[in-house]
């Protein structure tokens, strides 16, 4: 019988382990940084998502995204409450565009300084190895469907 991977080896050598605890740690870090507008970094990187493909539908963001369509409904629910963002009526192939609102720019303008001070902290963290990082973390975004 071959060799075989023992319980107590799987924390300190799981890919997957490490990457979420790293996302769960960026994820607080940027959310704090963004309380002062009230939103969440899914919310955030959404209202982002909308300025670069106004008009688009829940499917094509999702995909772009990399969430299911339950997520984003959710957080597109919650913009959409807030005037931040506006899900057009049903069109072609059932689909419903969607846009940010001018408010929803508002926002995203508030915000950018906010962002901009947390990417800059963790990059600081990062230190040389932060292009690396962002190859390797886009290669591992590849690996799913």
């Amino acid at each position: 019988m071959g060799d075989t991977t023992s319980l107590k080896d799987i924390p300190p050598a799981c890919l997957a382990m490490r990457v979420r605890k790293a996302s769960r740690v960026l994820t607080r870090h940027y959310e704090e940084a963004l309380r002062p507008l009230g939103l969440t970094a899914a919310q955030f990187t959404l209202l982002v998502h909308l300025v670069e493909g106004a008009g688009r539908s829940i499917s094509f963001l999702a995909e772009v995204m990399r969430v299911d369509r339950t997520t984003l409904t959710r957080n597109l629910r919650i913009l959409e409450r807030a005037g931040l963002a506006a899900v057009g009526t049903e069109g072609f192939r059932r689909q419903r565009p969607i846009e940010i609102t001018p408010a929803g720019r508002d926002v995203l303008e508030r915000g950018l300084p906010l962002w901009d001070e947390a990417q800059s902290a963790v990059e600081r963290h990062l230190g040389g190895d932060r292009d690396e990082a962002r190859r390797l973390l886009e290669r591992l975004a590849d690996l799913g469907p």
